[in-house]
């Protein structure tokens, strides 16, 4: 695919990055305990998903700076039985959403 970060895992921290792409920028498709933080990006957006019967919980999205958007913060689901909790986007700022 052409996400720029397609995560799964727990204790993750994505930190000080830019992403530039067509396509989900920061993509988070399953675990816990995630901190994605002090990001620019331009494509898609900041995504949880797609998720099925993954669990994912406990996300922050924190100091975001993106540049023509074409989503900006979004969910994604395919099939049933998944469990989204606990997501929190802070300080994100969108300039010139598409």
């Amino acid at each position: 695919n052409t996400d720029g970060f397609d995560v799964t895992g727990d204790n993750v921290w994505i930190h000080h990055c830019t992403v530039w792409n067509q396509d989900d920028c920061f993509d988070v498709k399953g675990g816990s305990n995630m901190l994605i933080e002090n990001i620019e990006a331009s494509g898609v957006g900041l995504t949880i998903g797609s998720i099925g019967a993954e669990t994912v919980s406990n996300i922050t999205f924190r100091n975001a700076k993106m540049h023509h958007s074409l989503k900006g913060i979004y969910m994604k689901f395919r099939g049933t039985g998944g469990v989204i909790k606990d997501i929190t986007y802070e300080n994100i700022e969108m300039e010139a959403p598409e």
